[in-house]
């Protein structure tokens, strides 16, 4: 990987550093300047996983530990993370690059810290993690005397900085710009594409008045391609809830046009439109899953002002809320006595159930009296039980 600077850079491991910055950069690879990665999934996962491709030691930190020990066996938990990743991933596991810890003691050096941890519970805006996690960096920065980088990957509500962590920080006698730097750096993925991954994907970031930024856009600089810093660390805290509630109410009224139209081939007007240039291709389903989608609507409702705000959004949220209840009455499910459930998942070929429409089918389908059996590849049989109440389908089976 080669970041070029227009000024006299010298060349440490493959990496080329401006000579302002060269010796912050030599530290971090020498080791001298430690990273701490809080949490193991899809995002704090391929964090540490890029700093590791490119010559950089981290800890990963979680509080599963199981999760930890089958990391530190060098197995991967994430099914079909090696394709998005585009390398070895037992390799890079092994290599001693990453090291797996569920015990804070072993971060109490690291200097660079990276939040990669669930800002949800219930699929609502939930901090609770976040000042856990804050907490913990405070006693670090307290015992290690050094100024420490805080930034921040997971998704916010807007306002964030201001209302909940600027005074935190301050309660607990953390000044930032000079016992920490605080940064936003949302991060963009696409878990079923090689070509949108952290590498390649644009990165925006920002700092709290702009503190070291430079110094920030060195560190991302190491796992990202292409950087675009915004002066403005509230846009940047925006943004990413902002991206994904365009999507939102595009993905709702595509599903409003399958039932505004119930004899049209609604599916194949959506394929024809998406050839103008400006339009992207969306298609009719069970509704909208996953983290990011519908959780950046309640992100957005949540941090605005005013009871009139955002009134697209709340009606294209109030639809998505009855959404799975109009289709059951739609195809008339609750004639049947028997149904089977091909997906759990929110979309293929990822294994993440997080507000996927299958679970609430299935609540109101066996509300309904109605047996419901459910398949998909990724999860077991408990699973399958713990998380939507019902029996596993093997393809074969006779409903």
């Amino acid at each position: 990987m080669n970041i070029k600077f227009n000024i006299k850079t010298v060349k440490i491991y493959g990496v080329y550093m401006g000579e302002n910055n060269q010796k912050f950069i030599i530290d971090m690879y020498q080791g001298e300047i430690s990273i701490a990665i809080w949490g193991c999934g899809y995002i704090g996962l391929t964090t540490a996983i890029n700093f590791a491709i490119n010559g950089i030691n981290s800890y990963a930190y979680d509080i599963d530990i199981n999760k930890i020990n089958q990391l530190n066996k060098g197995e991967n938990p994430i099914p079909n993370l090696e394709y998005w990743c585009g390398t070895n991933l037992n390799k890079v596991l092994k290599s001693k690059k990453i090291k797996f810890v569920s015990d804070i003691y072993y971060l109490e050096n690291c200097s660079i810290h990276f939040i990669a941890i669930p800002t949800e519970k219930n699929m609502r805006p939930y901090y609770g993690a976040l000042m856990q996690v804050l907490s913990d960096i405070i006693d670090i920065v307290k015992n290690n005397k050094k100024i420490n980088y805080i930034i921040i990957e997971s998704t916010l509500t807007p306002g964030t900085f201001d209302k909940i962590i600027i005074p935190y920080l301050k309660r607990n006698n953390v000044e930032i710009g000079d016992d920490v730097i605080l940064a936003v750096a949302p991060r963009r993925d696409w878990f079923v594409s090689q070509e949108k991954n952290l590498n390649n994907l644009p990165r925006v970031m920002a700092t709290y008045k702009n503190y070291k930024t430079k110094e920030v856009k060195e560190i991302l600089s190491i796992i990202c391609k292409k950087i675009i810093i915004s002066n403005n660390y509230k846009s940047v805290e925006m943004m990413k809830s902002v991206e994904n509630t365009f999507r939102y109410i595009e993905i709702t009224l595509a599903n409003q046009l399958f039932l505004a139209y119930p004899d049209e081939n609604i599916n194949e007007v959506l394929k024809l439109c998406s050839t103008k240039w400006n339009m992207q291709e969306y298609y009719c389903s069970f509704g909208i899953g996953g983290y990011c989608v519908p959780l950046a609507a309640q992100y957005l409702i949540e941090g605005s002002i005013g009871d009139e705000s955002l009134s697209i959004v709340r009606q294209a949220q109030k639809f998505n809320m009855e959404y799975l209840d109009r289709l059951v009455d739609f195809y008339n499910l609750k004639r049947f006595s028997k149904i089977g459930i091909l997906g759990l998942s929110y979309k293929e070929n990822i294994k993440v159930f997080k507000g996927s429409p299958t679970i609430k089918l299935c609540e109101i389908l066996l509300q309904n009296n109605i047996e419901v059996k459910v398949n998909d590849p990724y999860y077991s049989s408990d699973e399958i039980m713990k998380y939507t109440r019902c029996n596993k389908m093997d393809i074969g089976d006779q409903l």
